[in-house]
């Protein structure tokens, strides 16, 4: 009975992780939710360790990325959500990246992706509008970039779990 219990919440941990990264390509939801609820599954399964203070910590940034997105104005133009796509494919090439380096430069190599990814979405005409590098870049980078690496952060953190482990 134990390890079906078990089983289940590392398959809700894992599930709960895949959508976070599918929220974080097309956010109708905020996706860092998602992250934490999975990587807080996947803790009190017994499958990954974080400290309290860990948790504290992703809680609160968790938070702050939930109100950010209640922030927001509706009906986000595509041309944004073509912004979410860089990003996101930015992030996840150096959270990649960053794990099969070493579990350490994780955070720095997920950052230098967005900011990448940015960039990029910066030089299509979707994204001239921006000025890189400029007020509005940065106004506008902390705006989707930051969601996304805490996304994205709390996934490799339980990858790293489990590669740990």
């Amino acid at each position: 009975m134990a390890t079906t219990h078990f089983t289940l919440l590392l398959i809700l941990g894992i599930a709960l992780l895949a959508v976070a990264v599918v929220l974080s390509f097309k956010p109708k939801l905020p996706a860092a939710l998602f992250a934490y609820c999975g990587m807080l599954t996947l803790h009190f399964g017994g499958h990954i360790y974080l400290t309290s203070s860990a948790l504290a910590s992703w809680s609160i940034a968790t938070l702050i990325v939930a109100w950010l997105f209640l922030m927001q104005p509706k009906g986000e133009p595509k041309s944004s959500q073509l912004a979410n796509i860089y990003v996101g494919l930015g992030s996840l090439a150096g959270l990649l990246v960053g794990l099969a380096v070493n579990a350490r430069f994780m955070l720095l190599c997920l950052c230098l992706g967005a900011i990448f990814g940015f960039a990029a979405y910066c030089k299509t005409p979707a994204g001239r509008w921006l000025k890189f590098p400029g007020l509005t870049f940065i106004q506008y980078f902390c705006n989707k970039c930051l969601p996304i690496v805490i996304t994205f952060a709390m996934i490799g953190i339980s990858i790293e779990g489990f590669l740990v482990k």
